[in-house]
């Protein structure tokens, strides 16, 4: 459980981080936020299971990293699963991480350069 907690924020996290290095001003990086933020929190099964969405949902669902955290923090308190195993939940949002790091180190050097 702890270690799928740690997971979530270090995918949040880095997260914020690409945010931040890809906007100008700080101002941006709230709005950028905020756009990815508030259909995540809709669409990703904190309140209504994946599941249960209509077929159309699905998709948009699977893309926003926090259905695997919010899927993986419900297996390991009620110990059942919306989709797949947690394993798979826990690559994904390892290969999350990898990538939004890669993409903000990416920019942060472009940024440098100029």
């Amino acid at each position: 459980m702890i270690l799928s907690l740690l997971l979530s924020a270090l995918v949040f996290s880095v997260f914020g981080t690409f945010v931040s290095v890809y906007v100008k001003e700080i101002f941006d990086a709230m709005t950028l936020a905020n756009f990815f933020r508030f259909p995540m929190i809709f669409l990703c099964g904190v309140f209504l299971p994946v599941s249960s969405m209509p077929s159309f949902i699905k998709p948009l669902a699977y893309i926003f990293p926090l259905t695997y955290s919010v899927d993986l923090i419900r297996f390991f308190l009620t110990g059942q699963y919306d989709v797949v195993n947690p394993l798979s939940w826990a690559i994904v949002l390892i290969v999350y991480s990898i990538i939004l790091f890669y993409f903000s180190v990416l920019i942060l050097k472009r940024r440098i350069e100029q």
